[in-house]
């Protein structure tokens, strides 16, 4: 039996892995050669991506009295929800902070450290 569990355990495992596929709207901030090397090199990345696809920004206010190392200022609609993907974005292994245009507000985009623990703990519960 156990021998027959370690015969299929790396045909289950990857199939597993080919079934990560890449949600379409990725392809607004990466490329199909992108997502491929991806996909090759690091999976569970894939995963993460189509999770941050809805769960990656939030807007908050700007930090007032403080200096704050922010990115250039996009034009987004503070009342949806935005996704970085429809802005051009791409995921960083740091957060990335953007004034949103006309407001006191910032774009928050989480990083790869920060959606894949989220994403961790999601599952898990």
């Amino acid at each position: 039996m156990k021998k027959l569990l370690l015969l299929f355990a790396p045909i289950l495992l990857s199939a597993y892995v080919s079934a990560q596929t890449a949600d379409q709207r990725l392809l607004s901030s990466y490329s199909q050669q992108e997502l491929n090397e991806i996909k090759t090199n690091d999976p569970r990345m894939i995963n993460m991506l189509n999770y941050a696809l809805d769960h990656a920004c939030y807007i908050t206010d700007l930090p007032s009295g403080k200096s704050a190392d922010l990115g250039n200022s996009m034009s987004v609609d503070i009342n949806k929800a935005v996704c970085f993907a429809d802005l051009g974005l791409k995921i960083e292994d740091h957060n990335q902070y953007l004034p949103v245009k006309g407001t006191s507000k910032m774009l928050v985009v989480k990083s790869t450290f920060v959606l894949r623990n989220e994403l961790k703990n999601a599952t898990h519960e």
